[in-house]
């Protein structure tokens, strides 16, 4: 039997773009461990076959007294859990093969299968059956471990099978034919069905003997059915300011945040503890903290208010931090290029991309991104909020700011002598109905692994474009189309277009975003759901094809920013004004509705509220206009004075201007965090 352990494997990207770590074997009353030790990690693409061709066997983990019948991986892939026929169950490091833990699993008979339940507190929870026909639960306690019987077959139970995501739902089959469905909420076991021959050719068969049981880990009603039963898991408290980012290391099992606090926190997110805290050396608020692939989760970069790109590399006497390059004016956002430990890009509101490799901590200035024509004067050049890379074709990466357009790129037209200027884009991207408009803005971009784009305006919508639905390199800018001036108009078919015309972009509405610089994301196994943050503390959560709000949940007391998707299964993290974040699994018992009249809301282009993107900017307004009776007396007056106060509270902390010993010491481009600042 042969197992593939595919924490990075990435469907869709740059394939094996880091090794394939080991495969695993079992064979007897030992396991084999093969891995490619002869090859350290080749940093590109179509090396699988030479990867297959040099396994080795890496280590034999020996302790059962009879022969292996089941292994598995853990959801994030450190731990490898067996059974035998000794009838004990034993949780293996499998990286050092020593075995973390041996325990008798209360059957009478070989043990078939045993797995580990996801999300079940720090893989505290497993489910085994056997050839004595049970199904059991095994608890990991801090007195020990305790096993108790759920279900129970007339014949041997060869496997069960989880439901992805799941952290109470699976199934067993058994020789008797029968097919069970057990939750561990209540311990509860139904008997679905007896699986029968197909004609009665074959009387002495009453029902088929089942060896083998699965489920379709990319089924949508089924991820349906888990993003409906969503809830609160933990809440990671540790920052003192609103946290800006959130964002899972390649294997899921770090969360890494940063906040107006100006430090950055990773999160061993199942556990709900802090692994490490440090200050980011940055002397503003950090808008966003990436760990770097196949960097063993040692090399951080982050940008921030302060204008500063830099990186955080974690060493065995703490973490050091240095400067890499600079923006005039906040650096929102960075992208790191699919599967490179070394490169990322940045943008600002300096207009600036730039290009960095963390080999020779170089940057280069790549282009500052402009209006597409002279008819805004006001605007030498677009404040950028937002960058991403298609995930597809890593040569490609999108930009978008404080104009409709967003604007696609392809790295390989830049002349790395600077001989030629690359500031003109491949393709533009906007909803026809907001071309030529100047009261618009976008906050926010994301690429799917089919390479579609997701793009966030704010005081709008958000909206979905393929390949197909772009202008070409030179958009000609029009007045609003009278005809179709409201998104509301748009259909949401994609199919219903002129064969002479563009496809016309799904759209996705409820939510407000007209406060903050809030992302989009995908969300599911094929990118099926769309995720937003909304200005009324909610999370949204859309099914891309067709545009269908399926899901509303109270996440934040004021502004919900970042939503983030845990890069395997049915997890999310969010964050937004509060102090907190939230981490998110399918564990809720009943499923909710939707609340009333959630998607009348249709915002109103260029009202007071436009191009506030910060709480700061946001206060300066409210400075300017408080003297005015109109908005003193507004419901809008009275919303933005709640909000900023609460924004003061999470923030007293983490001020804007930090002219301290610290800062101090970062403005030179290095840090060094001290012993105090670490594992605190």
């Amino acid at each position: 039997m042969v197992l593939w352990r595919q924490r990075r494997i990435r469907s869709g990207r740059s394939l094996f773009a880091g090794a394939v770590e080991c495969l695993l074997v079992f064979s007897g009353r030992h396991f084999i461990d093969f891995s490619p030790s002869e090859f350290e990690r080749p940093q590109r693409a179509n090396v699988l076959k030479d990867l297959v061709l040099r396994l080795l066997i890496y280590k034999k983990l020996e302790k059962h007294r009879g022969c292996v019948n089941t292994v598995s991986f853990n959801a994030d892939g450190n731990i490898l859990v067996s059974g035998s026929d000794d009838k004990r169950v034993i949780l293996w490091d499998w990286e050092t093969g020593n075995a973390k833990l041996t325990f008798q699993s209360g059957h009478v008979n070989n043990v078939f299968q045993a797995k580990i339940i996801p999300y079940s507190d720090d893989d505290r929870s497993l489910v085994t059956c056997a050839a004595d026909g049970q199904v059991r639960h095994a608890q990991i306690l801090e007195r020990g471990v305790e096993t108790k019987l759920l279900a129970k077959h007339q014949g041997r139970a060869h496997k069960l099978a989880i439901e992805p995501g799941s952290p109470y739902i699976f199934y067993t089959c058994g020789e008797d034919g029968l097919v069970q469905h057990i939750d561990l909420r209540t311990a509860a076991s139904t008997e679905l069905f007896t699986c029968c021959p197909v004609d009665d050719s074959r009387p002495y068969m009453p029902f088929i003997h089942l060896n083998a049981i699965t489920i379709d880990p990319r089924n949508t009603k089924l991820f349906a059915d888990l993003v409906l039963r969503l809830e609160i898991y933990k809440k990671l408290e540790r920052h003192r300011g609103c946290v800006n980012t959130v964002s899972f290391n390649a294997d899921g099992n770090i969360l890494v945040s940063g906040s107006d606090d100006k430090r950055v926190i990773l999160w061993d997110w199942e556990t709900g503890n802090a692994k490490l805290t440090f200050q980011s050396g940055h002397v503003n608020n950090v808008f966003q903290a990436k760990i770097m692939p196949y960097s063993d989760d040692r090399s951080l970069v982050t940008c921030a208010a302060d204008g500063q790109v830099r990186q955080a590399q974690i060493l065995e006497r703490g973490v050091e931090t240095k400067l890499l390059a600079k923006h005039q004016g906040r650096a929102h956002k960075l992208a790191i290029e699919p599967g490179s430990p070394y490169i990322f890009y940045t943008c600002g509101e300096d207009g600036l991309v730039q290009h960095i490799d963390l080999r020779t901590a170089a940057s280069t200035e790549l282009f500052t991104c402009c209006p597409v024509d002279d008819s805004r004067a006001y605007m030498p050049f677009i404040h950028l909020n937002a960058i991403t890379i298609d995930p597809r074709n890593p040569n490609l990466f999108a930009v978008a700011g404080s104009d409709e357009y967003t604007r696609l790129y392809d790295i390989r037209k830049y002349k790395w002598d600077g001989s030629t200027d690359f500031g003109q884009p491949t393709d533009y991207f906007c909803p026809p109905h907001l071309i030529g408009g100047d009261q618009v803005g976008i906050t926010g971009l994301a690429f799917s692994d089919q390479s579609e784009l997701l793009v966030s305006y704010n005081d709008e919508f958000i909206y979905l474009f393929t390949r197909d639905m772009g202008l070409g390199p030179n958009p000609i800018p029009s007045s609003p189309l009278s005809a179709c001036s409201e998104a509301s108009d748009i259909s949401l078919d994609h199919s219903a277009t002129d064969a002479n015309e563009k496809a016309i972009p799904q759209v996705y509405k409820g939510h407000r975003n007209c406060k903050t610089v809030k992302g989009v994301n995908f969300f599911g196994p094929k990118a099926d759901y769309v995720v937003s943050g909304s200005d009324c503390g909610r999370i949204f959560i859309w099914k891309k094809k067709g545009g269908e709000l399926i899901r509303v949940m109270e996440a934040d007391k004021y502004v919900v920013n970042c939503i983030e998707s845990h890069p395997h299964t049915t997890v999310l993290a969010s964050s937004g004004i509060e102090s907190d974040i939230k981490i998110w699994t399918p564990k809720a018992i009943d499923k909710p509705t939707l609340p009333a009249n959630v998607e009348q809301f249709k915002p109103k282009p260029g009202g007071w509220m436009y191009g506030l993107m910060t709480p700061q900017d946001m206060l300066l307004h409210l400075l300017e206009m408080q003297g005015s009776p109109e908005f003193n007396e507004s419901i809008a007056g009275r919303e933005l004075l709640e909000f900023l106060l609460a924004f003061n509270a999470n923030s007293d902390a983490s001020s804007d201007v930090a002219f301290n010993a610290n800062s101090d010491a970062s403005s030179d481009g290095g840090n060094a965090s001290g012993p105090e600042d670490l594992f605190s």
